[in-house]
């Protein structure tokens, strides 16, 4: 799960889907353990199913239903798989029903008697009815095919291999697995809005599997290369790919520290898809971090080294561990500070700078809500520098009455609000830098 690009990408995400993934993966391992160990022969812990009902509630708090629905329909299937929908006895008792009632369902009762049909129609109906019938976006029968193929590499190979022989053999753990991912993969699948993250629930099932399958047969995958008459060939190629990749990364590093941010640019700029500037940001950040980057790359060679010394003797045990190495280092180091250091260019402090050198004689500004999503992340910034405050002045509405000051205006609102409000807006600032933040300055003067 640390090599999957999936899993460490939103592990850095500031969404709730890596809560669901958590709380889900516990709630179905702790199913499967008691199961396995004790309901399915008639005998029972107490403590099992009040912690899988504590869980159970902590993924439906995560995200919403969705996460009760991920974990009891791998539990069906599997149960339907086993002809033993009794197995599920033990959870339907008082005590189990009482905590998810509490924990869980407790927070929904309370939410629904304070805010009524507002909470009705925006959590339940918008967020999550609407998403899976459609009403609010469709994507492509096919989206997820690319974070399968691309954000799972290169432990996907292995997966349709694993799941096939997990049907096969009919070993209870390995069909769990297979049961787990699939429920997960075909709910979101039928699902009309997608995205990639919600695939994280089946991270831990396609992990445990792929490595189960790994363990079990690679003593057997070791006799096949053996005798395959490709396999030094193959290995040279990859042996030219990997010197190749190395004299590019030290020429990059090398540039930027003579300060020929020309080559670290024009290096970055066939493996990257960010702007220009966010790449000269970080070929910045490499020269102020010169020696800890080259020995960063050098363990990165020296993985790589190994991965194909070992797969030039057939140790693919070895190999194995040397390719995990590598992509550990790649989202230990490469990832977060990539995400971090790109992220300065899209950082609102250089527009937040210029706003409060504009207001600093009135000290406050007020913006006019709703505005665009994308204009928070000033106002963020901006209520840290300035006193901010909200005018309230939803779409269509009259406009409220408006004291002369400094004013932010949405992108998308502007023509509305300057025509409706009586007075005069001049406009005293907006953001020309690449990232374009859609709220402007104005300065209002009451009539």
């Amino acid at each position: 799960m640390l090599t999957s690009l999936l899993y460490v990408q939103h592990g850095h995400s500031s969404r709730p889907d890596m809560a669901l993934c958590f709380f889900v993966t516990c709630s179905l391992l702790l199913f499967f353990s008691a199961y396995s160990r004790f309901w399915r022969e008639g005998r029972g812990k107490t403590w099992f199913p009040l912690l899988f009902a504590g869980s159970l509630a902590l993924a439906l708090l995560s995200k919403g239903p969705v996460g009760v629905i991920l974990v009891l329909l791998p539990i069906i299937m599997f149960l339907v798989w086993r002809r033993d929908l009794l197995g599920a006895w033990p959870l339907l008792r008082p005590g189990p029903l009482l905590i998810f009632g509490v924990l869980g369902c407790g927070w929904y009762v309370s939410a629904l008697w304070g805010a009524t049909e507002e909470f009705w129609r925006t959590q339940i109906m918008e967020e999550n009815v609407a998403r899976f019938v459609g009403g609010i976006d469709k994507m492509s029968p096919l989206y997820y095919l690319g974070p399968l193929l691309f954000k799972f590499a290169p432990w996907n190979l292995f997966l349709p291999a694993a799941l096939w022989r997990a049907f096969k053999e009919k070993a209870e753990g390995p069909v769990f697995l297979a049961l787990w991912w699939l429920a997960v993969m075909l709910f979101f699948q039928m699902s009309a809005y997608k995205r990639a993250r919600y695939l994280l629930p089946a991270q831990p099932a396609s992990s445990l599997l792929v490595g189960w399958w790994l363990a079990t047969r690679l003593s057997a995958a070791t006799a096949i290369v053996q005798h395959w008459r490709w396999r030094r060939l193959a290995v040279g190629l990859l042996s030219a790919g990997a010197v190749l990749v190395t004299i590019a990364g030290l020429r990059a590093l090398w540039a930027t520290q003579e300060k020929e941010a020309l080559s670290c640019r024009l290096f970055f700029s066939f493996v990257a898809r960010e702007t220009q500037e966010q790449i000269a940001f970080y070929c910045h950040w490499l020269a102020l971090h010169f020696w800890v980057s080259l020995a960063w790359w050098g363990l990165m060679a020296l993985s790589v080294f190994f991965l194909l010394r070992s797969l030039v003797q057939v140790r693919l045990e070895r190999a194995f561990t040397s390719l995990g190495l590598a992509l550990l280092l790649v989202y230990i180091g490469l990832y977060p500070s990539w995400l971090t250091v790109t992220s300065w260019a899209e950082s609102p402090q250089g527009y937040v700078n210029s706003i409060v050198e504009k207001i600093r004689l009135a000290g406050q500004v007020a913006f006019i809500n709703p505005c665009a999503d994308q204009g928070f992340a000033v106002l963020f910034v901006l209520q840290e520098r300035a006193r901010v405050a909200e005018v309230r002045w939803p779409w269509g509405a009259p406009p409220p009455p408006l004291p002369t000051g400094y004013y932010l205006v949405s992108d998308d609102r502007r023509a509305e609000v300057t025509s409706r409000a009586g007075g005069t807006w001049f406009e005293v600032l907006r953001d020309t830098s690449s990232v374009g933040w859609p709220l402007a300055l104005f300065f209002y003067t009451a009539p």
